[in-house]
C-alpha cells in the first residue's frame, strides 16, 4: 500500500471533529436500528396485544367462578382494553405511529392494565397475573434483560400491592394471604430473568448485524481515507461503550500514524493525533488481547488470543505487552487489523465501568477485518481514479499529437515551401498561402470539435468510412502522394469511441508517410469482419532503415510511433510492423469490435 492514513492538520482535525460529531451515547440498545425495523416489532407486539386482550374477555365469560370486586367493572375495563389494542394496531399499521419515542410509555400503560385486571378478577386461583409475562416479553424484544428485569420487580411489586389492597377491602380485617399469591411474584421475576437472558442474546445478534451493515455504508459517505477512518473508530467505540480509544497504524514503508481519543463531558468521543510510539513486535503481531477485573479493579487478569486458536492464554505481568499499559481502565480490549494493501494497524479500546467479554472480542475482531477491507478499498479507488486521470492525459496527449500538433507541423512545412517558392516561383506562392489558410481553418475546426467533444456529450457525427474518406481526399490534395482506400466499416461513429481513435491513427500514419517516407503511393485498408476490425497502412517508401528486422521483416512494436501504439494497447487490440529498408513499410491493427459498446 503505497499511502497512509495520514496525521490531520490542525485545521483538518477540526474537520474531522465537526464531521463526524456524534450523539452521545445512547441507553436504548437499539439506538442504531432503522425506525422501520422498530416499527415492524410494534406492529407484531400490537397484534400479540389485541389477542391477548379478546382472550381475557374470552376466559371470563367462560369461567363459571365470579370476581371478587364486581363484574361489571371487570367487564367494562377488558372490553376498554381491547378498544385500546385495536386503537394501538391502528395507529402502528395505518398512521405510522413511531415507536421510538411510545415504547416505554406504552409499556408502562399495559402494566397499568394488567394491575387493574389482576385487581378486579382476583378471586382464588385467577390465571390473569401470566398478563405481566408479556410486558416482560416486550420489554425482552426491545431493550434487553437490565430494563426487563426492572419490568419484572416492578411488576411483581405492582401485582402483590394490588393482591393486598382487594384482599383488604373485600374481607376486612380478618384478610389473610395464600401461598400462591406469595409465589406468584417470585414467578414473574424469574420469567423476568430467563425471558429477559433470551431477549438480550437475540437482541445483541441483532445489534451486531446492524452495526456490520452500518459499517459497511460508512465507504458510501465520504470519498477522504481521514474522515472515513475517524468515523469508522469512532463507531466502533461507541459500539463497545469505550471510554478510551488508540489506534496505531504503519504502512508498508514504514510510516507511522497514532489517534488516541477519549469521553469528553458531552460524551462524545474526542479523537486526536499523538506522537506515534515505537512499533514493537508485541503491536505488529496478529495476537488479540483482554484485560479484565473480577472485582471492581482487584483480580487483573489479561488474556492472550491467537488466530487459529479459541483458547485464551493467561498471562502474567512480566509477558504482558507495553502498549497495554497506556489506559488504566477495568477493562481493555485490543486487536490487530490488517488488509491486502499491506496497512498494519492496531486498535485499543478501554472501559472504565465495566468488563469486556469474549463476544465483545470476538466481534470487535469482525469490525476491525470489515475496517481494513473499507480502508482498502477507498485506497483502491482513489489509485483507480489517479490512473483514470494519467489515461485521460495520455489520451488528451495524443489526441493533440494527432490532431493541433500534426496540424502545426503542415503549416510549418507550408510556410518553409512558400519560403523557397519567393525566391524561385513568386507566382505559385499565393496558391500556397491559400492551401495554408486552408488547412490553419480546418485545424481550427478540429481543435473547437475536440474542445467540444471533452466538455460535454455531443450527437453523433458522421460515420467512420465518410471520415476516413474526407481524411484521405484531404492528404491527396497536399501532394504528389497517390492514396488508394478500401473501406467498409459500417455503424460506427467517428465522433467518439473506437472510430474517432481509428480516424486518428490513420491520420497520424499518412502524416507520417507524406513527412518521412517519401514514398509515392500509399494503401488504406479498413475492414470489419468476424466480430474484429482490421486496418492496414502500406506505402512504397524507405522504410525503416535502421529498425532490427526479424523474419518477414517484423519489427518490435516498440518501433511503431509512441501515438498509435498507445492508442491500440488502450483499446484492447494487436499491432504488427513490418518494414524493409527501401521496400516500404506496413502497419496492421486488430482491433475487437466489442470495444465499440
Amino acid at each position: 500500500m503505497s499511502r497512509m492514513i495520514r496525521s490531520p492538520s490542525s485545521r483538518e482535525s477540526e474537520s474531522v471533529r465537526a464531521r463526524t460529531a456524534e450523539p452521545p451515547e445512547p441507553t436504548d440498545p437499539l439506538y442504531a436500528a432503522p425506525d422501520e425495523s422498530l416499527d415492524r416489532v410494534e406492529r407484531v407486539i400490537a397484534i400479540c396485544r389485541v389477542v391477548l386482550s379478546i382472550s381475557a374477555l374470552a376466559i371470563v365469560l367462560l369461567d363459571p367462578r365470579e370476581p371478587v370486586y364486581s363484574t361489571g367493572a371487570l367487564y367494562f375495563v377488558l372490553a376498554a382494553y381491547i378498544a385500546y389494542s385495536v386503537h394501538l394496531l391502528w395507529l402502528f399499521s395505518y398512521r405510522g405511529l413511531r415507536s421510538r419515542a411510545t415504547a416505554k410509555p406504552i409499556l408502562l400503560a399495559d402494566i397499568a392494565w394488567f394491575t387493574v385486571i389482576v385487581t378486579l378478577s382476583e378471586g382464588g386461583t385467577s390465571p390473569f397475573f401470566l398478563f405481566y409475562l408479556f410486558a416482560i416479553c416486550s420489554a425482552a424484544i426491545r431493550w434487553g434483560i437490565r430494563t426487563t428485569l426492572r419490568v419484572a420487580l416492578f411488576s411483581a411489586v405492582l401485582y402483590l400491592t394490588s393482591i393486598i389492597m382487594v384482599r383488604r377491602l373485600v374481607l376486612g380485617p380478618d384478610f389473610f394471604m395464600r401461598t400462591a399469591h406469595i409465589m406468584r411474584p417470585v414467578y414473574i421475576v424469574i420469567l423476568g430473568y430467563l425471558v429477559g437472558f433470551i431477549g438480550e442474546h437475540e437482541l445483541s445478534a441483532k445489534r451486531q448485524l446492524i452495526e456490520l451493515v452500518a459499517i459497511r455504508q460508512q465507504i458510501s459517505r465520504s470519498r477522504s481515507l481521514v474522515l472515513t477512518t475517524a468515523r469508522l473508530v469512532r463507531r466502533l467505540a461507541r459500539f463497545f461503550n469505550a471510554d478510551y480509544l488508540l489506534l496505531q497504524s504503519r504502512d508498508g514503508e514504514g510510516r507511522a500514524v497514532e489517534w488516541e481519543g477519549t469521553r469528553g463531558e458531552s460524551g462524545r468521543m474526542i479523537i486526536r493525533a499523538v506522537e506515534p510510539t515505537a512499533w514493537s513486535p508485541e503491536v505488529a503481531a496478529s495476537t488479540s488481547y483482554r484485560v479484565s477485573h473480577r472485582l471492581g479493579n482487584w483480580g487483573r487478569r489479561v488474556e492472550a488470543f491467537e488466530p487459529a486458536d479459541l483458547r485464551p492464554q493467561a498471562l502474567s505481568d512480566a509477558e504482558v505487552p507495553g502498549f497495554l499499559s497506556r489506559a488504566r481502565l477495568r477493562s481493555l480490549l485490543s486487536v490487530p487489523m490488517t488488509s491486502p494493501g499491506g496497512l498494519r494497524a492496531r486498535i485499543l479500546l478501554g472501559r472504565a465501568r465495566s468488563n469486556f467479554s469474549r463476544e465483545d472480542l470476538e466481534f470487535c475482531q469482525t469490525l476491525a477485518a470489515q475496517i481494513a477491507i473499507i480502508l482498502d478499498n477507498i485506497l483502491l479507488q482513489e489509485k483507480a481514479e489517479e490512473l483514470a486521470v494519467a489515461e485521460e492525459r495520455a489520451r488528451i496527449a495524443r489526441d493533440l499529437h494527432d490532431g493541433f500538433v500534426q496540424s502545426l507541423a503542415s503549416i510549418d512545412v507550408g510556410i518553409e515551401f512558400c519560403r523557397r517558392l519567393a525566391g524561385k516561383e513568386p507566382a505559385r506562392v499565393g496558391d500556397e498561402l491559400q492551401e495554408l489558410q486552408r488547412t490553419v481553418k480546418q485545424g481550427y475546426r478540429e481543435a473547437r470539435r475536440y474542445l467540444e467533444r471533452l466538455r460535454a456529450k455531443v450527437p453523433p457525427g458522421p460515420d467512420l468510412d465518410t471520415a476516413v474518406r474526407e481524411l484521405v481526399a484531404d492528404f491527396r490534395g497536399r501532394g504528389d502522394l497517390a492514396i488508394e482506400l478500401h473501406s467498409d466499416p459500417t455503424g460506427l461513429s467517428a465522433r467518439g469511441g473506437i472510430g474517432f481513435e481509428l480516424v486518428q491513427i490513420v491520420r497520424e500514419g499518412l502524416t507520417n508517410i507524406h513527412r518521412h517516407a517519401a514514398a509515392g503511393h500509399a494503401t488504406i485498408d479498413l475492414r470489419s469482419r468476424n466480430g474484429v476490425i482490421e486496418l492496414r497502412i502500406r506505402d512504397d517508401g524507405k522504410g525503416f532503415p535502421d529498425a532490427p528486422a526479424f523474419e518477414d521483416g517484423v519489427l518490435p512494436e516498440s518501433e511503431a510511433p509512441w501515438s498509435i501504439r498507445e492508442r491500440v494497447q488502450a483499446l484492447g487490440g494487436s499491432l504488427v510492423v513490418r518494414s524493409r529498408a527501401g521496400e516500404g513499410s506496413e502497419i496492421k491493427i486488430t482491433l475487437p469490435r466489442k470495444m465499440t459498446a
